[in-house]
């Protein structure tokens, strides 16, 4: 990916943009069948709310951010590139107040920009680890 000494990169044009958004909403759709997206409305609305809160304050505020609720009893969160950001049903039993949800989708909101990793995790445990992608 360096190329050859004077060799000019291509730039990332609408068709590389277009192929990113495209395989981001591939994996969006592969990691909700892989875990169900949690049937509860409520619950979906008010996470996507704290979410659209947090993420105007971010360092991309201009981003369309996707905050889904699994329904898994993993403890766990993670994000994609491109603003997509899931929680698990297993994690929000475990929260106490709104702040522990904020500063989940917080952490979150910051994953989805990180690289080199496809995919950051947080787990139940505590630690960050790279997850396994969507086609695993």
């Amino acid at each position: 990916m360096c190329g050859q000494p004077g060799e000019r990169r291509p730039r990332s044009g609408a068709p590389e943009r277009s192929r990113r958004t495209a395989a981001r909403r591939e994996n969006d759709a592969e990691i909700r069948k892989q875990y169900g997206v949690y049937a509860q409305c409520a619950l979906a609305r008010y996470v996507q709310q704290i979410g659209e809160r947090l993420a105007a304050k971010s360092h991309r505020p201009q981003l369309k951010y996707t905050f889904t609720v699994l329904d898994s009893p993993e403890v766990n969160a993670f994000a994609l590139p491109g603003g997509y950001i899931y929680i698990t049903r297993g994690i929000m039993a475990h929260l106490n107040s709104e702040a522990e949800l904020a500063a989940v989708l917080g952490h979150e909101n910051r994953a989805c920009h990180r690289a080199p990793f496809p995919c950051a995790s947080t787990r139940g445990d505590g630690g960050h680890v790279a997850s396994r992608s969507a086609r695993s």
